[in-house]
């Protein structure tokens, strides 16, 4: 008993002394190495003494709280986020600046979760926003947007050194976080390894965002989910059911990693021969690995993948992350249930929903629509002096990266007028819902064709699968569609007010932008400051905008109490 309270003690002596001892560092690393301001020698010298205590108190911590929990297994199960940081920052140790900012990182996540456990931060911070899960939603976003901004303001994230701009700070945060791709700064060469580091890591919570990152932060910071708001989170993530919300995002964290190991195993054992730098090709093929899943367009080259056009690992490799992480994990999970996979697993199979059906035929046809008019269309202009063979790769490639993805293994300033109108009409489709992707989504699409074809045929209900599907969400498919053409419609519009350049091309980048595909002509870095502003909330809204209005048309619609006499109206 004794042993105990001494042991509490203990504790909390050691958890007050590192509350303060981390943010007396906090302030010393963010001013001189964030700003890069060098102090004097003594002082500069007692500052990487600190740093360098600092990280053995991270690691002290760590080893502390392991022994005296009751159970060891169950810490490291809880704890896995602590062995990912000590592993970044021992790689990092050779650039001090680096790993003192990740040992920094480390221990802000750790009072965030300290703090998360006083019943006062639970009550005015997690909860509100957990009852209202669309602010939730776009509030979580525009957090990792702001906390991006900040970080890629600092010198050190910039490779000369220098104050960036907030309007390009802020352009390359939103485009990292809603994983679009669309750059004003050459991503390899104005960037810094530590600015790079921000921008990865600001892709990886924004491709999760939409399904995982508003439940995550608000459990991690101590809310309580009841059934009121599991179903909310649940309507609004797409997730199918109430039960399910919970094991889906297991699922989808471990589907999200698995298939970012792969693709980043893949790419290093390709490109290791390329480089002849075992570091190098580590960093390029984990980099490329995570953009290519969450379907975000950054590349470490400043060609994108053009260099890799006739490449025929990295075109299998790429195309795979982009499909697995734009389908939509609710699909995914579907189809690698243990009884459809190993059973089943054929489109007919009646274990499989309606939605899982649709998306991947959607999907197949557009690939397939994309793939063989890129073909026609560029067969002798921008593949003219590529092989049969590379003509083939380009072209199925575009047409897969062309609605959501961003990468390019031709230069699309030269492509057609009748080519960009034909992405720009992928770009609007986009992915399916439930993925890393943006754009009005492969089901909502489908679901108008349906109501279309219905309509000729003189149907009133909407029939596929041997199910009816209900009027509602074609209400919503319509919203969403009309909303979204309203929206690339003012920016096309107040791009050509603001911007010199040809309707097509203006058109083609506000398309790109509120699809999040990260696709330009090159004009990007080209915007004036208001250009950019534009694009900015574009890129915000596409990839908030749709989901929370089919949310709240969903939600918030009720049948009326009394009927009014219907209304004949001539159209057409």
């Amino acid at each position: 008993m004794i042993k105990n309270i001494e042991t509490r003690g203990f504790k909390e002596i050691f958890v007050k002394t590192m509350v303060w001892f981390t943010l007396i560092m906090s302030f010393l690393i963010a001013i001189e190495s964030g700003f890069l301001i060098h102090f004097p020698d003594w002082l500069h010298f007692s500052g990487l003494v600190f740093s360098l205590l600092f990280i053995l108190a991270g690691i002290f911590e760590f080893v502390f709280y392991f022994f005296i929990s009751p159970s060891k297994r169950e810490f490291i199960r809880r704890k896995w986020w602590n062995f990912i940081f000590f592993i970044l920052i021992l790689l990092t140790l050779k650039n001090f600046e680096l790993s003192r900012f990740l040992a920094l990182a480390r221990e802000i996540f750790f009072l965030l979760l300290l703090f998360s456990k006083r019943r006062s931060f639970q009550d005015f911070f997690a909860q509100p926003f957990v009852k209202k899960p669309t602010r939730l939603l776009a509030m979580s976003f525009i957090t990792i947007i702001f906390i991006g901004t900040i970080l890629l303001t600092f010198p050190v994230s910039s490779e000369n050194h220098q104050r960036t701009g907030v309007i390009d700070a802020l352009f390359t945060a939103t485009s990292a976080t809603c994983v679009t791709g669309l750059i004003v700064k050459d991503t390899p060469k104005y960037w810094s390894t530590f600015g790079e580091i921000v921008i990865l890591l600001l892709i990886q919570a924004g491709g999760l965002g939409i399904m995982t990152f508003s439940i995550s932060i608000a459990l991690v910071f101590g809310a309580k989910l009841g059934l009121r708001e599991k179903r909310a989170l649940g309507e609004i993530l797409e997730f199918p059911s109430v039960g399910e919300v919970g094991n889906i995002i297991k699922f989808i964290l471990k589907f999200t990693f698995l298939a970012e190991f792969f693709g980043f195993i893949l790419l290093f054992f390709r490109w290791l021969p390329l480089f002849g730098d075992a570091k190098k090709a580590l960093y390029f093929s984990i980099f490329h690995s995570v953009s290519a899943f969450c379907n975000a367009g950054f590349s470490l080259f400043s060609t994108s993948l053009k260099r890799f056009v006739s490449d025929p690992v990295t075109n299998i490799v790429m195309m795979l992350l982009i499909i697995s992480g734009g389908i939509g994990f609710v699909v995914i999970s579907g189809l690698f249930k243990k009884e459809h996979f190993i059973k089943e697993w054929r489109l007919n199979s009646p274990k499989l929903t309606v939605h899982t059906k649709l998306v991947i035929i959607m999907s197949m046809v557009l690939i397939f629509i994309g793939f063989i008019l890129f073909f026609v269309f560029e067969f002798d202009n921008v593949l003219i002096h590529q092989g049969i063979g590379s003509k083939l790769w380009a072209s199925l490639f575009q047409s897969i990266t062309s609605r959501t993805a961003g990468f390019n293994t031709v230069d699309t300033l030269q492509l057609k007028d009748v080519t960009l109108f034909m992405i720009i009409f992928l770009m609007f489709i986009g992915a399916s819902p439930g993925s890393t992707g943006g754009g009005v989504k492969t089901s909502t699409f489908a679901v108008l064709i349906l109501a279309v074809i219905n309509m000729i045929r003189g149907r009133e209900e909407i029939e596929i699968f041997n199910k009816t599907i209900s009027k509602n969400f074609v209400y919503k498919a319509i919203t969403i569609v009309i909303v979204s053409a309203f929206m690339i419609s003012l920016g096309t519009g107040l791009l050509l007010i603001t911007q010199k350049d040809s309707l097509m091309h203006l058109l083609f980048e506000v398309t790109s932008a509120f699809g999040t595909v990260g696709l330009s002509t090159g004009i990007t870095p080209m915007l004036n400051g208001i250009g950019k502003i534009i694009i900015i909330i574009l890129i915000y809204i596409g990839r908030i905008g749709p989901l929370t209005l089919a949310f709240a048309v969903g939600r918030y619609s009720k049948k009326l109490k009394r009927e009014y006499p219907k209304a004949r109206i001539m159209v057409g």
